[in-house]
């Protein structure tokens, strides 16, 4: 019982107490007892059953209030559990999201041929390569550009595309739907769990994933590149110029120093 509980159940028992000893004064010694104060002594008995009944409905009381207070009690614990296993459940998701994600780097191969020799390459090592064919196909497309240049980006980027689309339309797909699971749903750290998934990206993913923002196709995931500052760790030496930092909101780049100050206008080093 609550502390309460006593109190009430102390100021009865004080209450009778107090009757009882009264009574007692009144009647003592019961040997004088007259046969006219024997009716008064038996009314007071009647006063007695009373009280008694009294303290056995504030007993009732006391109890139903305290079965009310555990219903209160467990609707809470209730309300707390289911809390937790939607939390839980949404940590779950979110690591066999990331997973998968990994999954889907680790099943990127490419078979090329260097000098008549076949050469394979896997996993996050293709990003590499993805990111010099995109440099290889500016440089071709730039002297005959007339268009600005993130028109020009955008082909060499689609050159690259055609050809990989098969892995790059997986990979990206799966990124833009970790990312926006991270955004529509109430993770108890929303920001932790961004740097978790951006510290999984490469310094060659990032730059490839940064030239397919640039690009038309990657347009919807900017979104979710300034909520998490995907960009935060972009290595803006292995970009095509550092200067294209400027054609994503500086939002995207969170701390990233390098990308901010030419992104402000400073001159590159």
């Amino acid at each position: 019982m609550t502390p309460r509980d006593f109190k009430i159940i102390g100021l009865v028992v004080l209450i009778f107490g107090i009757y009882l000893i009264v009574l007692l004064w009144n009647i003592w010694p019961i040997q004088e007892i007259s046969i006219s104060k024997s009716g008064v002594f038996g009314d007071s008995f009647g006063a007695l059953t009373a009280l008694f009944s009294g303290l056995a409905f504030a007993g009732l009381l006391v109890t139903i209030f305290n079965q009310r207070e555990d219903l209160g009690l467990t609707k809470e614990e209730l309300r707390l559990t289911r809390e937790d296993i939607k939390a839980q459940h949404l940590d779950t998701t979110f690591f066999h999201m990331l997973k998968l994600q990994q999954d889907i780097v680790a099943g990127i191969d490419l078979h090329r041929s260097i000098n008549g020799n076949e050469r394979e390459t896997k996993g996050r090592d293709c990003f590499k390569v993805f990111s010099r064919r995109i440099r290889r196909a500016y440089e071709r497309l730039k002297p005959n550009h007339s268009t600005g240049e993130q028109q020009v980006i955008a082909d060499a980027y689609n050159q690259i595309w055609l050809k990989s689309q098969s892995d790059l339309g997986h990979y990206f797909r799966s990124l833009y739907n970790l990312f926006k699971y991270l955004s529509e749903n109430n993770f108890s750290d929303k920001k932790q769990f961004g740097r978790i998934a951006r510290a999984q990206l490469s310094d060659y993913e990032l730059v490839v994933l940064f030239y397919n923002c640039v690009n038309t196709k990657g347009s919807s995931f900017i979104r979710y590149a300034k909520e998490f500052e995907i960009f935060d760790n972009l290595d803006i030496a292995l970009l095509i110029k550092k200067e294209h930092v400027k054609l994503l909101p500086i939002k995207v780049y969170g701390e990233n120093q390098p990308a901010l100050s030419i992104h402000a206008g400073e001159i590159p080093q």
